[in-house]
């Protein structure tokens, strides 16, 4: 069935501020610091002296004291509050519309014999064509526009290892276990950003004008996740997770009659970690 006609005005539109690739700095800073982790121990190293960390075959001559972990995957958006169920009603925006891919990196530190206390950073980030179900401009022309979500958490978090994450065999050698499983919970501060660039109707008059449409805010978070790490190397590991965000937050700006934005979903991740 043919779509109804509305009447486009190419009216100037609103300026919108916008987060300027906070996503894409994040990523940099985050390679950087793997690039740091994994490199040579420094200056110990280049005068002769004995490296702690150097590893023998199959174990390490020290303990490890820390994990830096990377990850990526999936993440399931929730998506039950009054924007995302008008978005998907009026634009061709599937249910599972505001999925994103997720990132996030942890930096451990071993408090005990099983428990670890760290912090994290996470990202989840999605941009997506859409155009309006129901209507069409007076050229029979799609009314189409992009709607992109991004998120940035910050997190403290504890850890707990279900066995233990190696074994001395020495005052000199340190076994890793094969696969360590672990829980843990946490919780930070998240941000989210939420806009829409295109053309848009505007109701009851119909018309149809370009515009960019934005919301941002900061607000609390909590995390459950659970896991578990495989030993590659004495040093290295691969890492497979499941961790559930929880949080809602006030939005504002272009879509404060809204009410709130339900940031929660989960996220399943698999990345790679370095003891040391």
């Amino acid at each position: 069935m043919k779509r109804s006609r509305v009447t486009r005005d190419r009216m100037s539109a609103s300026a919108a501020r916008s987060s300027g690739g906070t996503v894409g700095r994040a990523f940099a800073l985050l390679a950087t610091a793997t690039l740091l982790a994994a490199g040579p121990t420094g200056a110990g190293a280049q005068q002769g002296r004995p490296d702690p960390l150097a590893h023998g075959d199959g174990f390490l001559f020290h303990q490890p004291n820390a994990t830096f972990s990377l990850r990526g995957g999936y993440s399931r958006a929730n998506a039950s509050s009054e924007l995302f169920t008008s978005q998907q009603k009026q634009l061709t925006i599937g249910p599972r519309g505001f999925d994103r891919a997720s990132f996030g990196a942890d930096l451990s530190f071993h408090a005990t014999r099983r428990i670890d206390l760290g912090v994290s950073f996470d990202g989840t980030a999605r941009s997506r064509r859409s155009e309006y179900r129901d209507w069409l401009d007076q050229n029979d022309k799609p009314i189409e526009q992009t709607t992109k979500l991004s998120t940035l958490g910050f997190s403290a978090n504890l850890k707990y290892n279900l066995r233990d994450r190696g074994r001395a065999i020495s005052s000199l050698a340190w076994i890793p276990a094969r696969y360590v499983p672990y829980v843990g919970i946490g919780g930070g501060v998240i941000n989210y950003e939420f806009t829409q660039t295109g053309d848009f109707i505007v109701f009851p008059s119909m018309q149809v004008f370009p515009d960019k449409l934005r919301s941002a805010n900061w607000g609390a978070m909590a995390q459950v996740f659970s896991g578990f790490a495989y030993t590659l190397t004495t040093r290295w590991s691969l890492i497979s997770e499941a961790r559930y965000t929880a949080s809602s937050l006030e939005l504002n700006k272009d879509y404060s009659d809204f009410g709130r934005i339900n940031l929660s979903g989960l996220a399943v991740n698999v990345g790679t970690s370095i003891r040391f």
